[in-house]
């Protein structure tokens, strides 16, 4: 079916930024800001710092307030040198940049997936479901909390869809020069490795002439110089971090995804449901309510639902085959030797949590279900549509018939599953509530947990047999929208810009000194997070702390900290009152003047 409207871009832009603001009008409206788990302290008093020194016409290079004074541009996570966070710093109070910058990356996302499948020889409406399943996906819906991956996630469709265009010699050198530079600054340089992977292995691919590879490379070239400052930054700090010279591999290993956590990809519950603004306390990054074997619920959260999988099962093209093939094996990190072979790549080796590769994944199912539906469509697609229901059905039966199997087994064996966990879990304080989110987790998993997936295949196989095109990509939306619709809740700008109670106490002249304001105890209920002014918190009302939040922190300043007591540690309570106790001459030499804590 054709769609001669969505083929053209103001139309498909319209699109994604109509589904990106009905995920979150609030923020529209300026009702609320995304504010939970890292976005509070960490990529929001970033961007704040960064936008008051550009307001003061200063150039946001070296950060003295935090630490013991550190390069914070070059941490990358800022995005100093990414003129979209400097424009929207500049029109906008933090808060709402830093949301609306959420916002628009989604539908840009969205928009990049459209190009990519129009690249690649898609129709109109079936590039419109690429994009849908792009913006929507699992991946880029989690990783909302980490506000500069999410940015630079949205510019991979970009460059792997200029990549393919030049391999076909279709042109595509300006919007990958344009897509290199983001994906080195837009803030998180894992992710920008990634797409760049992408894009040369889908460029490698699409069997480009000798003449492709020179002007590819000299794209790449004006990109990578265009990015110069950031990564030339980026570099030299890593050298002298904890990570200078690339990480062991056990490091490395952290944060790949389990095997068994593969379900997530339909069953998103499967093994709990914990977003980042449901973790209770700061600096934790997983509680009772996922109890996979995972690092978070949201690094291994890649849902992309029956029915985009359906479509993409369908699609014909052997280079996305063997990029997503690729991306699934890397994805699972050490659970396969695949991984230990991308660590000889220069530059993967500084990196962990492989399950991210998951991004990679995600674009190549999108592109493959549209080409799925653009099959579906075509004079084969009857035989298809028919043979596809079937299958639908099955799985329905399947999935129901499995679930309520599931459900008469866990109630007969629930005293000895019990009783087993309490023996591995019972010393722990949370092993209780850990036990319990479990069983009752997997107790939902064979009854109300199967009803969606139930609803989407039965869907699925009424459209199908209809070969409707409009109702199957509605169908993804509805399904990817609404599953992760709450993922990212909100919080009122009052509680953002009203300044916390503590600041009243600190000594007169605290913001103007560089002295330093500190917390002992920083594993603490969010509430009192935001009242210590945990970290770089304190950047937003002008307290000064000794810690770095950065990956690339600096081990002789992490000695110092850890010899004070002051580590982000885990930590807490009267033990780290007794650590900085000992440590107090260290604390004063690292200039802290005011200690603020929870302990008497």
């Amino acid at each position: 079916m054709k769609a001669p409207r969505l083929e053209r871009w103001p139309w498909a832009a319209g699109l994604f930024l109509a589904v990106a603001a009905a995920q979150a009008p609030d923020v529209l409206l300026g009702r609320g800001v995304f504010w939970s788990h890292d976005l509070r302290h960490h990529h929001h008093p970033w961007r704040h710092w960064a936008a008051s020194q550009i307001n003061l016409g200063q150039w946001p290079l070296w950060c003295p307030e935090i630490g013991a004074g550190f390069p914070l541009a070059a941490d990358g996570q800022t995005g100093v040198f990414y003129p979209p966070y400097a424009l929207l710093g500049l029109l906008f109070e933090s808060h709402t940049a830093l949301s609306l910058a959420v916002v628009l990356h989604t539908a840009w996302a969205g928009l990049g997936g459209w190009w990519l499948c129009r690249g690649l020889g898609r129709g109109g409406l079936a590039s419109a479901l690429g994009g849908l399943i792009v913006m929507l996906s699992g991946f880029l819906t989690a990783h909302v909390t980490y506000a500069g991956m999410h940015a630079v996630a949205a510019w991979a469709p970009w460059a792997l869809g200029a990549a393919w265009r030049l391999g076909r010699g279709e042109g595509g050198a300006l919007p990958f020069a344009v897509s290199v530079a983001a994906l080195c600054t837009a803030g998180h340089p894992q992710v920008g490795a990634i797409g760049l992977l992408g894009a040369l292995l889908l460029f490698l691919m699409s069997r480009p002439a000798p003449p492709a590879f020179a002007k590819a490379g000299l794209a790449a070239l004006v990109g990578l110089a265009a990015a110069a400052p950031q990564l030339a930054a980026s570099l030299e700090l890593a050298e002298l971090s904890a990570r200078a010279g690339g990480v062991d591999e056990a490091f490395a290993g952290i944060g790949s995804l389990p095997p068994q956590e593969l379900v997530n990809a339909v069953l998103p519950r499967f093994w709990g449901w914990e977003r980042p603004a449901d973790i209770p306390l700061t600096y934790v990054h997983k509680a009772a309510a996922y109890f996979g074997t995972g690092e978070t619920h949201w690094e291994d959260c890649f849902y992309l639902g029956f029915p985009a999988l359906a479509l993409a099962l369908w699609g014909r093209s052997r280079a996305l085959w063997a990029l997503g093939i690729l991306s699934l094996l890397w994805t699972l990190g050490r659970y396969t030797p695949a991984y230990d072979l991308l660590r000889a790549v220069p530059g993967f080796d500084l990196f962990r949590f492989p399950a991210r590769f998951s991004w990679l994944l995600t674009l190549a199912v999108a592109a493959l279900a549209a080409g799925g539906l653009d099959r579906l469509m075509s004079e084969e697609g009857e035989a298809l549509a028919r043979r596809g229901a079937r299958l639908a059905v099955g799985a329905l039966i399947l999935l129901v018939l499995g679930g309520l199997l599931g459900a008469v087994v866990l109630q007969a064996v629930e005293p000895m599953v019990r009783g087993a966990l309490m023996g591995a879990l019972g010393d722990r304080p949370d092993g209780p509530a850990r036990i319990d989110a479990l069983v009752n987790g997997m107790r939902f998993n064979g009854t109300w947990g199967l009803l969606a997936p139930a609803l989407c295949l039965g869907a699925l196989a009424l459209l199908l047999r209809q070969r409707s095109a409009v109702g199957l990509v509605v169908l993804v939306g509805l399904d990817l929208g609404l599953t992760l619709y709450d993922y990212n809740p909100r919080t009122a700008p009052a509680l953002v810009t009203t300044s916390p109670a503590t600041v009243a106490l600190l000594p007169e002249g605290a913001a103007e000194s560089l002295d330093r304001t500190t917390v002992i105890d920083r594993v603490v209920p969010h509430a009192l997070d935001r009242e210590l002014m945990s970290a770089s918190i304190g950047l937003l009302w002008g307290t000064h702390d000794v810690i770095t939040l950065s990956p690339l922190r600096l081990p002789g300043h992490e000695a110092l900290l850890s010899a004070a007591g002051l580590d982000v540690g885990l930590d807490h309570g009267p033990m780290k009152a007794r650590q900085l106790e000992a440590g107090l001459p260290i604390a004063e030499l690292l200039g802290i003047r005011n200690l603020l804590t929870t302990h008497p």
